[in-house]
């Protein structure tokens, strides 16, 4: 009895329970009482409490990071609990795309499929949800993993190592195995094969593709780190297989990750694959990948790998040659240094941080030397030797003299070089007195080279007026601002913002827009943006090489169903260089996005939810793989500089005339174009 003589029954007591708990702070006791209670409670009297319920989840969450996890667990259950509920949805996709678990982002995108099944084509509800599931799938899904399970050159060269050294007794254990084709290829020759991967939705993944190719009575998925394996849940490996090289061998941690391999998962006479690997470099000519990564300001040089100081994170870039037509090599490739992954004692002395050495690089060419390129040579099994330089998918890695200097044939070129903290650091020895060097970012660095578009956006503020400088530009390079006023601080009066709305891989920059939208209301008067309009122009494009890059493609995979790895292919592809060869222009120009960010009716558009429909017309006949787009300013572009791009699932075929629907998708400054 209550102390009004009316009896008490088990649902009252347990909602009244949780509410108690929710008021004392006790907030994983009140999640628990809600959901023992709400299943007994009608449709209606669930709706009353949802509002309670949600608040009572947003506090249990930022009481402790750790308690997403659990409510990532306890998703379907609260939908079943509140089916279709619009506001549910948003609740829990606002509490999981919160965190960097990548077991709670599997269960973020769980969330969306299932929101775009109950919600309409045309709402503002699905827009929402399309586009926080793609960016759930960037984060969850890297970009370059769909063009690695993509090179039939590295595929075949694996698959034929696996055949040649694998036993039908072996146990094999598939370090890094993402998505599960190589454990697929392994698992024809031997019936154990452990498959070691730490992102839980490539485990997810792999899970699926070894059912999908009937392997999965043979293969054991491990979702965690190879180094966090407890040996007496598995029986120790004969052959590793590992695939962790970066262009430049040692990014990825191969060292670390299979000495932790000798030391505790294998017998000790265990193969491994790759069996070892040389690290090579030429010499490089060309002014257009060192614009992109170096730049000379006031006596500094700058480059996101400007330094071979151990404080530099990034002693090189990536650089995929297939975006550059204007390069050539003015050497051979030299070896710099090789390790064998079949030793123990090989890979300590990698560990220790002491190898290092020089090596004297001759020029089969006279030209202008800007840059070391860098490859690899892998000995895959006995002579079985995989380059990287030869049609794979690995990158080159760059390292920029700090300046350019012109070489002779049969001129010598001193290399100091060092393996330390997982990277391969080189640089030249030279007399020559040379700038200071700064590290850079990639950001920071790609902004600030692509000098006509800031030339453009800083002629929209007057030279003596003082401005906020929103973005990354570095402003000593523009003489004619040197006297400006800088407010570094957004309280101060200012009359003028300066801002750059697109990325540095060429992408629309939601964060720095919705940066602007806060910024604006704590500053009086209003200030005037530069640019004054942002208009996104883009042209169809047909390209061999970029679907490859964003689907799967079968004929790349030894036989093995990847099928269930198609629902990530990648809706856009960022970082494309205007020079990529293969892109072939398949409509005239035309503009999907013009936002004046003066107008405040306008801006705020950006950050609601719309869906506009569109129709582009095809200038020629054959495919149309998706929209290329850039920047475009009153005076620029980002055009010549870099791209981004929105691709189709599949390729379409059209002729000339034909019209080509677009669906353009826009919430909170996040952007998406597909072909519906």
């Amino acid at each position: 009895m209550n102390g009004n003589g009316i009896p008490v029954t088990r649902r009252q007591f347990s909602l009244e329970s949780a509410r108690q708990a929710a008021y004392s702070g006790q907030f994983s006791n009140a999640v628990q009482s809600y959901l023992i209670v709400l299943p007994s409670l009608s449709p209606e009297q669930r709706q009353s409490c949802l509002a309670e319920f949600l608040e009572t989840i947003r506090l249990w969450v930022l009481q402790d990071e750790s308690h997403v996890l659990v409510l990532s667990q306890l998703v379907s259950n609260i939908l079943q609990l509140f089916p279709s509920n619009e506001d549910v949805y948003f609740a829990l996709l606002h509490f999981l795309s919160k965190s960097a678990d990548k077991s709670v982002l599997s269960s973020a995108l769980s969330l969306c499929d299932s929101a775009l099944c109950h919600f309409p084509p045309s709402s503002t509800s699905r827009c929402v949800f399309r586009i926080c599931r793609e960016n759930l799938r960037y984060s969850a899904f890297d970009q370059w993993h769909i063009r690695m399970i993509n090179d039939e050159v590295r595929n075949k060269y694996f698959e034929e190592a696996m055949k040649r050294m694998i036993r039908a007794d072996d146990v094999v254990m598939d370090i890094g195995a993402g998505t599960g084709l190589l454990s697929v290829i392994a698992a024809r020759y031997t019936s154990r094969v452990i498959s070691v991967e730490e992102n839980a939705v490539l485990c997810r993944i792999c899970e699926e593709v070894t059912r999908k190719n009937g392997v999965e009575g043979k293969i054991e998925v491990a979702c965690q780190n190879s180094k966090d394996i407890d040996v007496s849940k598995y029986p120790k490996a004969t052959v590793i297989v590992a695939e962790l090289l970066d262009c430049c061998v040692f990014g990825e941690d191969v060292v670390g990750t299979l000495l932790d391999a000798h030391n505790r998962l294998t017998e000790e006479k265990a193969q491994f694959i790759p069996q070892a690997a040389e690290v090579c470099v030429q010499l490089l000519e060309s002014a257009e990948i060192y614009s992109f990564h170096s730049l000379e300001c006031d006596g500094h040089f700058m480059s996101q790998c400007a330094s071979t100081s151990e404080d530099s994170t990034d002693p090189y870039s990536c650089v995929d040659l297939a975006d550059h037509r204007n390069y050539r090599f003015l050497s051979l490739s030299h070896s710099v240094t090789s390790i064998d992954f079949s030793s123990r004692d090989d890979l300590n002395r990698f560990k220790s941080n002491r190898v290092n050495g020089e090596l004297s690089i001759t020029a089969d060419k006279s030209g202008t030397l800007h840059a070391f390129s860098v490859h690899f040579r892998a000995r895959m099994c006995d002579e079985l030797v995989m380059d990287s330089s030869e049609g794979t998918v690995w990158d080159r890695g760059i390292f920029p003299l700090q300046r350019p200097m012109q070489i002779e044939e049969g001129q010598t070129v001193r290399v100091q070089w060092k393996v330390r903290d997982n990277k391969l650091r080189l640089q030249m020895i030279s007399s020559m007195t040379s700038p200071d060097s700064r590290f850079i970012s990639s950001d920071v660095l790609d902004l600030n080279t692509n000098r006509p578009l800031l030339d453009s956006l800083l002629s929209e503020i007057p030279e003596d007026s003082s401005f906020y400088n929103m973005s990354n530009f570095i402003l000593p390079l523009f003489r004619r601002f040197k006297e400006a006023t800088i407010s570094s601080e957004s309280s101060q009066p200012i009359s003028n913002l300066l801002l750059c709305p697109i990325r540095a891989d060429g992408s629309l920059d939601s964060d720095s827009l919705r940066h602007l939208q806060s910024l604006l209301p704590h500053l009086q008067p209003r200030p005037l943006i530069s640019p004054s309009r942002i208009i996104l122009r883009g042209i169809l494009f047909s390209s061999t090489r970029l679907p490859l890059l964003c689907r799967p493609h079968p004929l790349a995979h030894c036989n093995v169903d990847l099928s269930p790895v198609f629902p990530f292919s990648l809706p856009e592809y960022t970082h494309i260089h205007p020079d990529t060869s293969d892109v072939i222009p398949m409509s005239n120009e035309f503009d999907f996005l013009r936002v004046s960010l003066n107008n405040e009716s306008e801006l705020s558009s950006l950050f609601t939810s719309s869906i506009k429909q569109m129709q582009v017309e095809c200038t020629e006949t054959g495919q149309v793989d998706g929209v290329i787009y850039w920047l475009q300013t009153a005076s620029a572009s980002t055009r010549k500089h870099v791209l981004s791009s929105f691709v189709a699932p599949r390729s379409i075929s059209v002729h000339k005339g034909q019209q080509i629907e677009l669906s353009v998708y826009l919430s909170d400054a996040n952007l998406m174009v597909y072909f519906d």
